[in-house]
């Protein structure tokens, strides 16, 4: 959870959220464009299916535990674990979009621009 640029831990914005901008190298989290949020909703949408099958598997060989139990219990954990991958997800894929595509001036302007 730090700036892939400059190393510094990223600032938090309560438990799930984090600040836009890194406080030392300015660099945006979301590289100011609108459509970028979809790389980091789609590592969490594998990784959160991933744990559901993981929970899915647990389920299918514990029969011994009551039904309701293993179903609320199953669909608590996957909930609780995709929004707290949600910010990790972020920083992931701003990580790895740095590595194909280098930070250039828009992404630390303070100013919107278009495109």
């Amino acid at each position: 959870m730090r700036c892939p640029l400059c190393g510094l831990p990223w600032p938090r914005r309560g438990r799930t959220g984090l600040a836009p901008q890194c406080a030392r190298c300015d660099l945006f989290l979301e590289r100011r464009e609108n459509d970028f949020f979809l790389g980091s909703y789609t590592l969490n949408l594998f990784a959160t299916l991933f744990v559901a099958v993981m929970i899915a598997l647990a389920i299918a060989f514990a029969p011994q535990v009551p039904a309701a139990v293993r179903y609320g219990v199953g669909l608590a954990g996957i909930a609780a674990f995709a929004v707290w991958f949600y910010p990790v997800s972020k920083m992931l894929w701003l990580v790895v979009d740095l590595q194909f595509r280098p930070a250039i001036e828009k992404d630390f302007s303070k100013e919107p621009s278009d495109g």
